[in-house]
């Protein structure tokens, strides 16, 4: 079985489809390099970091169309366009307690849109990163 797949290996020319799939991704992540070698002073601040987190969310493919957040007792719920609680492999928990778990769902879905749910009872600053985070992709229904 071995003989077979290494002679397969070969045909294939993986190193070839991976370097010319992969290249895009590789010129990415040497703009982050630059760009936090360039900065390496300034990664303390919070502006910084959120530039950083800007720039991996608009390089992310979307994973999903939309995100429909539902907050209750002080717990967050995430469900797709149907209203179903989304069941993913990225995260274990259906019912999300704090904001920054929130955030790191949403950046590992990056959904096409994201639609808040809300009777005025989600934090301010959730709000401020989820404009700041994804920008024109969030509406807030009352």
């Amino acid at each position: 079985i071995l003989n077979k797949l290494n002679n397969f290996s070969n045909i294939l020319y993986v190193d070839s489809f991976i370097y010319f799939k992969l290249s895009f991704l590789k010129k990415k992540w040497n703009e982050l390099i630059d760009l936090a070698n360039d900065n390496s002073i300034y990664l303390s601040t919070e502006e910084t970091f959120n530039e950083l987190i800007k720039f991996l969310i608009s390089n992310l493919e979307n994973r999903i169309g939309a995100v429909n957040i539902f907050s209750k007792e002080n717990c967050y719920f995430l469900c797709d366009s149907k209203g179903e609680v989304i069941d993913d492999f990225l995260f274990d928990k259906k019912c999300i307690y704090d904001d920054k778990n929130l955030l790191t769902n949403l950046i590992a879905l990056n959904p096409e849109k994201i639609i808040v749910h809300t009777s005025n009872n989600l934090k301010d600053t959730l709000l401020k990163n989820l404009y700041e985070y994804f920008s024109n992709r969030v509406e807030i229904c009352k």
